[in-house]
């Protein structure tokens, strides 16, 4: 999606999803992924309310594979947080759905859970 905003340094929500991806992570994606956070730069790409955003790495780092790291989900709200990668394994953006509720920003990790795998 299209960044609706500047890019900027992470909040501290934005920062905090990308480390529950990684903690999630399998294989050598984890290790990736936390190199991935410490470089990025973010950018709303949602004006709804839902914390979705995009992600520019600003240096070299390894890359992950899509399908070692899961989404993550909560039941309560329904909510799904999926990563998206671009071909050359960098994190491109994070996308959050609310599925039944008012959208509210960037969950908090600790509410969420891996979600099923494909």
């Amino acid at each position: 999606m299209k960044s609706i905003e500047a890019l900027r340094m992470p909040r501290p929500g934005e920062r905090a999803i990308v480390d529950a991806l990684a903690d999630v992570a399998q294989g050598e994606s984890m290790n990736a992924l936390r190199q991935q956070a410490a470089t990025m730069l973010v950018a709303a790409n949602c004006g709804c309310g839902c914390g979705s955003f995009n992600v520019s790495l600003t240096g070299p780092v390894p890359a992950a594979a899509a399908e070692e790291v899961p989404t993550l989900v909560s039941s309560e709200p329904a909510i799904e947080v999926l990563p998206v990668f671009g071909h050359s394994g960098r994190l491109a953006s994070v996308e959050v759905t609310y599925f039944l509720d008012e959208a509210s920003g960037v969950p908090a990790p600790g509410s969420l859970i891996p979600g099923p795998s494909g």
